[in-house]
């Protein structure tokens, strides 16, 4: 009999369950129903992030109506504080259209939006109808919600 330790690891592979999928629409509504229960109203400053397994959902309301902005990307993960961005706002902005121009180029004719997530908040850049690049810092972090969003093909 021997004294030797069993250098063999047996690893076993945890993975969790596939998240459930719902349809978009689904997911819209599952975010307007949290702002609803936690009683917080939307407006012309506000945007509200919500982060599933395979994209991020930004409800807003610029116009009076409820805008919908989905980034299907992966959220790009920046190592900053929005609330001490005091000097460096410019600086981040641009850093956070360069990269939504190296994903998605600069020629305009493709619509998109893309997620970027902080140690405090999360930002948002769209490339808007009239052109140009839309930036947005959002000083909430994100609410999770355990779905996968299914869209159609």
């Amino acid at each position: 009999m021997s004294l030797e330790p069993d250098l063999y690891v047996h690893e076993m592979a945890v993975t969790a369950p596939p998240a459930e999928k719902i349809a978009l629409q689904k997911a819209v509504q599952l975010c307007v129903q949290y702002l609803l229960d936690v009683q917080m109203a939307l407006d012309a400053e506000v945007i509200a992030p919500f982060c599933f397994h395979n994209c991020m959902i930004f409800l807003s309301r610029p116009t009076g109506q409820l805008q919908v902005d989905i980034a299907v990307s992966e959220a790009v993960v920046l190592d900053y504080d929005i609330k001490s961005l005091h000097l460096n706002t410019r600086y981040v902005m641009n850093e956070m259209i360069a990269q939504a121009v190296r994903l998605y180029g600069s020629d305009g004719h493709q619509a998109f939006a893309m997620a970027f997530l902080f140690r405090d908040g999360c930002g948002l850049v769209k490339l808007e109808q009239a052109g140009g690049y839309a930036v947005n810092l959002i000083e909430r972090v994100p609410v999770s919600l355990d779905y996968q969003v299914g869209f159609a093909v």
